[in-house]
């Protein structure tokens, strides 16, 4: 049997895609996260059959994560956010985790350019916003509720690597429409340094041979403020090309000043430093 799971915040008309793009798992879950569109309203009067867990407050993604595997009868799970949807390929999906525990398609921003698998050798195997996985998995390890969102996955996949567990990309697709983002920016950029640096201090006693990978950590935290001190990001232009232009207000984060998105920058460390003591390092 065959679960499929939409996380949804906000997904407007675009978590309908997502559905339909998934309508022949067995059976279909929506974890909504305190949307406060008409999203559950449309997925309620269109698709009656799906099983909907509507938080009355905001739990985040980790969370959300959790609460579908409870809810989920099946012993292969597809996990979908609402701004994504399976151009082609569940069939695909499903044909290929046979000999493994983990499968996510190729994911593509809306304007073609690749997003997973990296090109850039980053190790990390797996995408969070389209992934098929077996149970014996989830019956082992949860993702970790302290990360809210941001890097969940890749706590989650690499302690899933380092039980054993085996991966790969199918040749499947995934589209990512970018519709329902979380609009404080100034929130995502505090989760985005204060997680990484909680990944590190979670995972630094590990092997060289699995430390490694930890040269992405200080390569997004350095990239990351750089982005406070310009207020300024060149990602879009990979999720939209045509919002690269030579006027600079097209690219800011916020309107915030850069003093108080570096401010944010520190007090992300110091919410780090305050528990390193407490946080307890993984050990395999």
């Amino acid at each position: 049997m065959i679960s499929a799971v939409v996380m949804n915040y906000n997904g407007g008309d675009g978590v309908l895609r997502t559905i339909n793009s998934i309508k022949k798992a067995d059976e279909i879950i929506v974890v909504d996260d305190n949307s406060t569109d008409n999203s559950v309203q449309m997925i309620k009067s269109q698709f009656p059959n799906v099983k909907i867990i509507e938080n009355k407050k905001t739990c985040w993604v980790a969370k959300c994560r959790n609460q579908a595997i409870d809810k989920a009868s099946g012993d292969i799970i597809l996990f979908i956010d609402c701004d994504v949807y399976l151009k082609e390929g569940f069939d695909n999906m499903v044909k290929n985790i046979e000999g493994v525990d983990i499968v996510s398609p190729h994911v593509y921003y809306e304007s073609g350019v690749l997003q997973h698998p990296k090109k850039h050798g980053r190790r990390t195997n797996w995408s969070s916003a389209c992934f098929m996985i077996r149970r014996e998995v989830v019956d082992k390890i949860r993702f970790d509720e302290i990360y809210n969102f941001y890097f969940e996955d890749w706590d989650f996949f690499l302690r899933a690597k380092l039980l054993g567990f085996t991966s790969k990309y199918s040749s499947a697709v995934a589209i990512q429409c970018f519709k329902n983002e979380i609009t404080n920016h100034e929130l995502k950029l505090y989760f985005r340094v204060r997680n990484l640096l909680y990944y590190y201090l979670k995972f630094r006693n590990l092997s060289d041979v699995e430390r490694r990978r930890f040269k992405d950590v200080f390569l997004e935290l350095t990239g990351t403020f750089i982005i406070c001190l310009l207020n300024y990001s060149w990602r879009k232009k990979m999720e939209n090309p045509k919002l690269f232009t030579k006027k600079k207000d097209k690219m800011k984060i916020t309107e915030r000043s850069r003093a108080y998105l570096v401010y944010l920058f520190f007090k992300a460390i110091l919410w780090n430093l305050k528990r390193k003591s407490m946080i307890k390092p993984v050990v395999f």
